[in-house]
C-alpha cells in the first residue's frame, strides 16, 4: 500500500544486490527509466503473480529484471526471481510459505540499472472514501477520496437498484477528465427527483479481470430526495426530505427559488417544513435541502422540486348548449365551457324534478381538448320530462354549474274518432327562446311534416288519420324545437332539439252486417274490421238450437250460407266475434243475422 521511491530502497540494495550497486558505481549513474509494476496478486496454490510494464531501452544489451519480495514492507528486500527475456511481463514468483508480501522489481542493462518501481503488496486495492453524493442539475454526483493504493487502476461505480448493488460504470484514473487527487463520477441516468439513490465505489487494479479488483468503501452514500404536498385550499406547502446516508448530519438547511441565502436552518432530526404563501411569491417557486456535516467539510444537495402555485381559476363561464333526445334511451347533453378554466371534477346531473337530481357522470379533471358533449344511455325517455344541469369542481370543492334545463317529452292518445292527439311540454334551457315546435309523423323512413305550434300556446296537436290506415294500425311522432339560444357575450345561435319518439295504436273496430243473401250481392257473412289484428281472432255462428255451424280464425274468412256443404235454411243466427286490438284491448261483439234466400 506505501509507494516507495528508488531512494528509500537504497539501503535494502545494499544486502539484496551488491552486485547491482558496484554496477552502478563503476559505471555512474546511468538514466533508464524505471518499469512500472502494474499488480501483485496470490494465485490460488499460493504463488503470487507479477505484472509489470518494461520501460526500458536497453535493446539488444539487456541484462535481466530483477524481482526483490519482502515479508515487511521496511524491509529487508531479497532478489526472489531474475527474468533474462527482454519482452517478458508477467512473473510467477513461488511462495510456498506465502509469507512474502511486498515486491518491486529493476530493470538491469550492460550500461547500467534502472531506477525501481514502485512497491506492490499482494493484496487488493485499498477502498475509496465517498465523500459525498449531491444531486447537480437533475444528476447524481458522486465525490470520494483517491485509494491509498499505488496499483489502483480505476473505481468501479455501483447503484442499489432492485435490492442489491449493481455496477453501473467504471472510472480510469489516468482519465484525463478526472483529477486522480479529486475523482468524482455523474450518474447521467440517475433520476433522484423520483426517489434516494445510493452509491458504493470498489477500487481495481491492472490486473482487475484476474484479481477480482480490490474492495468496496464498506460505507455507501445516499441522496436526499425532497417531496412536497401543496394545498391551495390553505394555502401553504408542506415540504419533506430523507435523511442524508453516509455521514452524521450537522444541520439541514432550506433554499428558496435559488438564493445562496436558506430561508430555514433544521436540526439533524428534523425532515419537515410548511411554508406559508404570500402576495409576495410568484407563480412558480422552487425549493431544495442541503445537509451539512457535522466535520463542516462536505455536503449534499437534495433533489430541486419546482411547485406552481397558481390556485387553478375555475371556467369563467359554463352553460347548458342543447339537451336532446337522439333514439330511444338516449339524451344527449352539450355545453360550453371556458377553455382557460381549471377543474378538478365535471359532473353531469340528471332527474325527472329539480328538487331530486343525481350525477349520472364524473368526467373527472381538466382535459385538452375539454369534452363538451355527452350521450346518457341510461335513461327511460318515454317515462317523463328528464332535467339537467353542468357543475365543474376544483380541489377545493368550490363549485361552478350551469342553468337547469328540460328536455320534451312526447305524449298522446287516440281519441277513438280516427284522430291522435299529442301533447308535450316547454323545451326549458337558459338564454333560449322556442321560435316553434314542429310535428313530424313517423312511418319507417319517412318522415312527414305535419305543423308547427307556437311557443307559450297550449302545447297540442291532433292528426286525422281516416284517410290514413297502416296495417298496424300504428302512427309514431316527433316534435323538434327551434330556438334562438342568445348567451351575453356570445353570438346568437339557431339550433333545433328533440323529443322522444311516441307511437300511438289505433283502437280496432269491427261492424257486423244484419242480414245477408248467399245468392245476393253480398254472399258471404262477416264483418267490415278497420285495423284487423289476426292474432287471437274467431267467429262462431250458431242456430237457434246453439249448435255451431261455422267457425272462422281469419278477419278476411266468411260464412257462406252453407253448412257441411248443404245450403243453410233461411232464418235468424247467432254470432259471436272475438279480436285483439294493437292497443292491447279485446274487442267483442254477439249478435244475430238473417240469412235470407231467393
Amino acid at each position: 500500500m506505501i509507494r516507495f521511491t528508488s531512494n528509500n530502497k537504497s539501503t535494502y540494495l545494499v544486502l539484496a544486490g551488491v552486485f547491482l550497486l558496484m554496477s552502478v558505481f563503476s559505471q555512474g549513474i546511468w538514466a533508464q527509466d524505471a518499469p512500472t509494476l502494474h499488480c501483485a496478486f496470490q494465485l490460488g496454490n499460493g504463488d503470487v503473480e507479477l505484472d509489470w510494464e518494461n520501460n526500458h531501452n536497453c535493446g539488444a544489451d539487456f541484462v535481466a529484471t530483477h524481482i526483490f519480495a519482502s515479508d515487511d514492507e521496511s524491509g529487508p528486500y531479497t532478489e526472489v526471481s531474475l527474468i533474462t527475456d527482454p519482452t517478458e511481463t508477467i512473473a510467477i514468483v513461488p511462495e510456498p510459505a506465502a509469507l512474502t508480501q511486498y515486491y518491486y522489481l529493476v530493470h538491469e542493462c550492460v550500461a547500467g540499472t534502472s531506477l525501481s518501481s514502485d512497491t506492490l503488496d499482494m493484496f487488493n486495492a485499498a477502498p475509496p472514501q465517498i465523500l459525498n453524493v449531491t444531486v447537480v442539475g437533475g444528476t447524481t454526483l458522486i465525490s470520494w477520496a483517491p485509494s491509498p493504493s499505488p496499483e489502483t487502476f480505476g473505481y468501479w461505480i455501483y447503484n442499489f437498484n432492485a435490492g442489491a448493488f449493481q455496477l453501473i460504470d467504471s472510472v480510469f484514473v489516468e482519465d484525463p477528465m478526472i483529477d486522480p487527487a479529486a475523482p468524482f463520477y455523474e450518474d447521467v441516468l440517475s433520476t433522484p427527483s423520483d426517489g434516494p439513490e445510493e452509491y458504493d465505489l470498489s477500487t481495481f487494479d491492472f490486473c482487475r479481470d484476474r484479481s477480482g479488483g480490490g474492495l468496496f468503501s464498506g460505507l455507501p452514500h445516499r441522496t436526499i430526495h425532497m417531496t412536497y404536498e401543496f394545498d391551495s385550499c390553505v394555502n401553504n406547502i408542506k415540504i419533506f426530505w430523507t435523511a442524508y446516508q453516509g455521514w452524521d448530519t450537522q444541520e439541514f438547511r432550506l433554499f428558496k427559488d435559488g438564493d445562496p441565502t436558506p430561508i430555514a436552518t433544521f436540526a439533524p432530526d428534523e425532515f419537515s417544513y410548511t411554508y406559508d404563501l404570500s402576495p409576495a411569491d410568484g407563480g412558480n417557486l422552487t425549493f431544495s435541502v442541503l445537509a451539512e456535516s457535522t466535520d463542516g467539510i462536505n455536503s449534499s444537495r437534495s433533489n430541486e422540486v419546482s411547485i406552481d402555485i397558481q390556485l387553478a381559476s375555475l371556467p369563467g363561464y359554463i352553460h347548458l348548449k342543447n339537451l336532446s333526445v337522439l333514439g330511444e334511451n338516449q339524451i344527449q347533453v352539450a355545453w360550453d365551457i371556458d377553455p382557460a378554466g381549471y377543474f378538478d371534477h365535471l359532473r353531469i346531473y340528471r332527474g325527472t324534478d329539480t328538487l331530486d337530481m343525481g350525477t349520472i357522470a364524473d368526467l373527472g379533471a381538466t382535459e385538452d381538448p375539454i369534452q363538451v358533449a355527452y350521450t346518457d344511455s341510461e335513461v327511460l325517455t318515454d317515462r317523463a320530462p328528464w332535467y339537467y344541469y353542468i357543475a365543474v369542481e376544483n380541489s377545493c370543492g368550490i363549485q361552478r354549474r350551469t342553468a337547469t334545463g328540460r328536455t320534451i317529452w312526447l305524449d298522446g292518445q287516440d281519441n277513438l274518432d280516427l284522430t291522435n292527439g299529442l301533447m308535450w311540454n316547454e323545451f326549458e334551457l337558459s338564454d333560449a327562446t322556442v321560435l316553434e315546435y314542429r310535428v313530424t309523423r313517423i312511418d319507417g323512413t319517412n318522415e312527414t311534416e305535419l305543423g308547427t305550434v307556437a311557443s307559450g300556446s297550449a302545447l297540442t296537436f291532433t292528426d286525422d288519420v281516416s284517410d290514413i290506415l297502416p296495417e298496424s294500425g300504428q302512427y309514431c311522432y316527433r316534435i323538434d324545437g327551434i330556438f334562438d339560444c342568445e348567451v351575453p357575450g356570445f353570438p346568437s345561435v339557431t339550433d333545433s332539439t328533440s323529443s322522444n319518439t311516441f307511437c300511438i295504436s289505433q283502437t280496432s273496430r269491427i261492424y257486423m252486417p244484419n242480414a245477408f243473401n248467399p245468392e245476393g250481392v253480398n254472399g258471404e257473412f262477416k264483418p267490415v274490421i278497420v285495423y284487423p289484428n289476426d292474432e287471437n281472432y274467431k267467429m262462431v255462428i250458431m242456430n237457434r238450437w246453439g249448435e255451431k255451424v261455422f267457425e272462422g280464425i281469419e278477419p278476411n274468412e266468411g260464412w257462406d250460407g252453407r253448412i257441411g256443404g248443404d245450403l243453410a235454411p233461411q232464418g235468424v243466427y247467432a254470432y259471436y266475434v272475438e279480436m285483439e286490438s294493437f292497443n292491447g284491448f279485446t274487442i267483442q261483439r254477439k249478435g244475430t243475422v238473417l240469412l235470407i234466400r231467393n
